[in-house]
């Protein structure tokens, strides 16, 4: 699984800067919950990584894109936070992100309103 989880990372965050036993040891952290949506014959193509209440990535390639699975996979999360006690959702979104594919399922969702917390993302660095 941790190949899987770091092809799709390197394929939807291509800017990205962290090397492979990085990436791998934030979305394999043995605490993480990874919700996955594989289609037959392609492998995995959308991957929600959840970390207590927080969604460290949320992610579907490209080509399978606006045919809801990114929406499917953040309510599935929520719903898994919300089972886990949390009152509130943690979402990185990545400033590259921010205008990108993930601007427009966090808005479809109403979550833009609604995320009170921000972290960086993956890919960001502290400033």
């Amino acid at each position: 699984m941790d190949q899987a989880l770091f092809e799709i990372y390197e394929r939807n965050f291509p800017f990205n800067i962290r090397k492979k036993d990085t990436v791998l040891q934030i979305l394999g952290h043995r605490d993480n919950v990874v919700l996955e949506r594989r289609e037959e014959g392609k492998g995995l193509i959308g991957v929600s990584v959840i970390h207590r209440n927080a969604v460290l990535m949320l992610c579907v390639d490209g080509k399978y894109r606006n045919r809801g699975i990114g929406t499917q996979l953040l309510e599935k999360s929520e719903q898994l936070v919300r089972e886990r006690g949390f009152s509130e959702i943690v979402i990185a979104v990545q400033e590259l992100e921010r205008e990108g594919p993930a601007k427009g399922t966090v808005q479809d969702c109403g979550r833009d309103r609604q995320m009170r917390k921000r972290r960086p993302g993956i890919g960001e660095r502290m400033a």
